[in-house]
């Protein structure tokens, strides 16, 4: 909002100051927060802590640090106080996806390179939460489509592009070319960017209802998993063709 010059820098930072507050006074785990709480009265519902979600904060606060000087201390404590090492399978090597601490487990593993969750592995590393070497373990299986980029799980487009808001990545406008040729057609028009998203489908009896899923590009999804998540339906999320503008698209 600033940079767009809807607020000023003073402005911004009275909300950030207002916002680092706010996440002083949530409940945590391990540093981490939840994924849901009641914005009513800050109370957790739902006890589950997201690796990627946490990375994606992470840096945000590391930003906020560099770029408010007079919130630095307050914004890279909260970041330091997120221990990814609890998020991290060591015998692995691999981050996890997500910390259930009601039922008290982890859940599954992030191994794909190109996933939304190496902005959060760049983070845990550059913190010392996690080996260097996890790095190097993450698969780069290439695509389907030949084009030399590698593969993601379903070929959403958070998995290639979503880090870049943070971080400069070469070599992706070959993401953004396979979903440009994913596009559907849609009231006469060719409309592309697939990635995980909600929608809208109808039951059996006719009754539109909200479901959420995960949706992508079939030339870049990989083939490694028997059962890919993604699907066939022709869901188009405006986000994930938004998300191509930090890749240098026009």
């Amino acid at each position: 909002a600033r940079e767009f010059g809807w607020i000023d820098a003073a402005e911004a930072g009275r909300r950030l100051t207002k916002t680092l507050a706010t996440l002083r006074s949530l409940e945590r785990w391990h540093g981490h927060f939840y994924n849901f709480y009641d914005a009513r009265d800050g109370v957790v519902t739902s006890r589950i802590a997201s690796t990627v979600d946490s990375g994606n904060l992470a840096a945000a606060l590391i930003t906020v640090a560099g770029l408010f000087p007079e919130l630095a201390a307050d914004a890279r404590a909260l970041a330091g106080e997120m221990d990814f090492g609890a998020l991290y399978d060591r015998k692995k090597g691999l981050l996890h996806v997500a910390y259930d601490t009601e039922r008290g487990k982890p859940i599954a593993h992030y191994g794909d390179h190109m996933s939304e969750a190496r902005l959060a592995y760049l983070v845990a590393i550059a913190k010392g939460d996690i080996s260097r070497g996890s790095w190097s373990r993450l698969n780069r299986e290439g695509a389907p489509s030949g084009s030399g980029i590698a593969a993601s799980l379903d070929g959403g487009a958070m998995d290639y592009l979503a880090p870049l808001a943070f971080f400069d990545e070469p070599g992706l406008d070959a993401a953004v070319r396979e979903q440009m040729r994913d596009a559907e057609t849609i009231g006469g028009r060719s409309v592309w960017g697939k990635a995980e998203s909600a929608y809208l489908e109808k039951d059996a009896r006719g009754r539109w209802l909200h479901r959420y899923g995960r949706f992508g590009a079939s030339s870049l999804a990989s083939t490694r998993y028997e059962k890919s998540p993604a699907k066939t339906a022709p869901v188009v999320s405006p986000y994930s063709s938004f998300l191509a503008l930090n890749a240098g698209a026009d």
